[in-house]
């Protein structure tokens, strides 16, 4: 979220840079955008200051505008891009010589080139997820390009710079070998705009709205209703503890169907005699219908994660107790423990940091039963499957805490800080 709030920031600093007549102006925004791809450089890394520039290749060649390279202030933005980044990197690699290989080749080059750490997908892995994520509007993005299309041949155009920043960092990321949801979060803003001046431009003010525009209201009026039958299935995968949080979420579900029925069907009725009031419905229903769903989805984020078992465990849990994690990489207890693990076996994203401190590791499940007979004082977090399978091999382990995902298990000798 930190990359995509600076790379949409740096977009906008652009476009108000090249829109510009006043000199001066476009180069305090130049110097603004110049700051925000630093910002997001030190977010996540070079990815912050390479898609801008792949943008501005893309646009270039596609507008045939070539002077806008001489209103970008490369010199001096170079310069304090290199000033805000910079002194980090060299701090970093200073204390750690072996940072720059890892960060540079290990997680830019390797992990766009590499099927590594199984997050693998096939070229069209974010189409699906490009078509929900700008629900409801993808009907207007393709009127919305092809407006930026005729235009792309202005002194500047504005439109067309933000089709180039969609296109280009949806083709990147889905060339890429490594791949996540998030990737393409910076694209949403850009496409929010594209899509809300070419509604702004073709709708305006009008009376009445198209036929289509009609259909699309009724379609997510209809959308809404089909949903109630599908609200079953919301808990059919819910394991024994976690049926009740799932029974809230329903309640959130339905209360978000209700207010996209209710709004969609509003915005159909005053499409008919006033287009402005119909989009402002039609997009407030969505935006109360995604928001109700998403705020109630954390009755579902509390029981999945780790954090009530971690609270249950934690004061028992002396400081200087090894915790092991054996199999498992879990993002939720380690941090609501405030503990560093031991890995076992798996590393996985921590395949790095073992490296450089291979006494927080251990390299298989042998070598962590060895351990843990030695260390009498340890405590060990594995997933419930996990356990049974060690309790048949007879490893002495006494149950210390668990929810539906994990267990959290303490050598029988080990003594608890409370006691």
């Amino acid at each position: 979220m930190g990359l995509s709030a600076f790379l949409v920031a740096a977009l906008c600093s652009l476009l108000f840079a090249q829109s510009s007549e006043n000199k001066t102006l476009s180069r305090n925004w130049m110097w603004a955008c110049w700051a925000c791809m630093a910002l997001a450089t030190l977010s996540k890394g070079v990815i912050g200051i390479a898609i801008p520039a792949m943008v501005f290749v893309v646009y270039s060649i596609s507008a045939w505008d070539w002077k806008i390279w001489k209103r970008l202030y490369l010199i001096s933005g170079i310069a304090l891009y290199l000033a805000i980044t910079a002194p980090w990197f060299a701090l970093v690699a200073k204390r750690n010589p072996e940072f720059l290989e890892f960060f540079f080749i290990h997680e830019h080059l390797q992990r766009f080139t590499q099927d590594d750490h199984s997050r693998t997908g096939p070229i069209y892995y974010f189409i699906p997820l490009l078509l929900i994520g700008f629900l409801p509007w993808i009907a207007q993005i393709p009127s919305s390009i092809a407006q930026a299309w005729r235009e792309r041949r202005s002194y500047f155009s504005p439109s067309w710079l933000l089709v180039c920043w969609f296109l280009v960092i949806l083709g990147f990321f889905s060339i890429s070998h490594s791949k996540l949801p998030g990737y393409i979060i910076p694209i949403f803003p850009a496409l929010a705009m594209l899509v809300g001046n070419c509604l702004d431009r073709n709708l305006g003010f009008i009376n009445s709205l198209s036929k289509s525009w009609q259909l699309q209201t009724l379609g997510f009026a209809t959308l809404g209703f089909v949903g109630f039958f599908f609200l079953s299935a919301i808990g059919q995968q819910a394991r024994p503890d976690e049926v009740e949080a799932y029974t809230q979420y329903t309640h959130w579900v339905i209360a978000a169907l209700i207010a996209l029925i209710g709004f969609s069907l509003f915005a159909f009725v005053q499409s008919k005699r006033n287009g402005l009031a119909s989009i402002t419905s039609f997009a407030s229903g969505f935006f109360l219908c995604a928001i109700i769903a998403g705020t109630g989805h954390e009755v579902l984020g509390r029981a999945v994660s780790g954090i009530d078992l971690a609270n249950q465990v934690k004061a028992s849990i002396p400081k200087n107790a090894n915790i092991y994690s054996v199999r498992i990489l879990d993002h939720t207890v380690p941090f609501y423990l405030g503990r560093t693990m031991v890995m076992v076996e798996f590393p996985d994203e921590l395949e790095f940091g073992v490296n450089q401190e291979p006494d927080l590791w251990l390299p298989s499940l042998d070598a962590f039963k060895v351990r843990w007979n030695e260390d009498q004082s340890a405590y060990a977090l594995m997933v419930p499957e996990q356990y049974l399978e060690l309790q048949k091999t007879g490893l002495p382990m006494q149950e210390l805490g668990r929810d539906s995902r994990r267990v959290i298990v303490k050598h029988p000798d080990a003594v608890s800080s409370s006691q």
